[in-house]
């Protein structure tokens, strides 16, 4: 799927119409962009009405991206995840009446332990091996605010790293681990 041209597609129909938008991607496009994996679809934050939400739609079954009935560029995000803070996220593509922004992979990764879903624990593995992250513990302090249970962050690593490395981590971080995974 090539998103830069289904992008620029929006910006046209938006400029057309006098009309603005702003998207925050996450999930799968944010992987894809990171060279972790592939996506069908973008999951974003941003203001549907029924005019952008249309437009959308036409522009999927023009390029035939939409999939079924889920559209290439949807809020199924919000499901799962409130909008990231302002600092959470980046631009990745600005247009005259578009902009796009992604989430950082750290935030990312908060969002996909929070997630709890196995396919998200299994990504959230992913991003911990290509940020090269090595302590289980710095990624329950820096994510906080999303109340990740500790155990998903422990799979994510097994799914990272092995669970031979997990065992050792924990037999070296002892007491560390006793009193944030209890």
């Amino acid at each position: 799927m090539d998103y830069d041209k289904l992008f620029f597609e929006l910006n046209e129909r938006l400029k057309s119409s006098g009309k603005y938008l702003n998207i925050i991607c996450g999930g799968g496009f944010a992987l894809m962009i990171n060279d972790i994996r592939a996506t069908n679809d973008i999951d974003a934050f941003f203001d549907e009405d029924n005019w952008i939400m249309e437009q959308i739609r036409a522009i999927g079954e023009k390029y035939n991206v939409n999939v079924g009935a889920d559209l290439w560029l949807n809020t199924s995000i919000k499901t799962f995840n409130k909008q990231p803070p302002q600092d959470s996220y980046e631009v990745f593509s600005k247009y005259s009446n578009l902009t796009v922004q992604v989430v950082t992979l750290n935030y990312l990764l908060g969002m996909k332990l929070f997630s709890q879903r196995e396919k998200d624990i299994a990504d959230a593995g992913e991003i911990i091996k290509k940020l090269e992250i090595e302590d289980p513990i710095l990624v329950i302090k820096n994510n906080s605010n999303f109340n990740i249970d500790a155990s998903n962050v422990l799979w994510a690593f097994e799914l990272a790293y092995s669970e031979d490395w997990l065992e050792k981590y924990m037999i070296e971080h002892k007491e560390q681990i006793e009193r944030y995974f209890r």
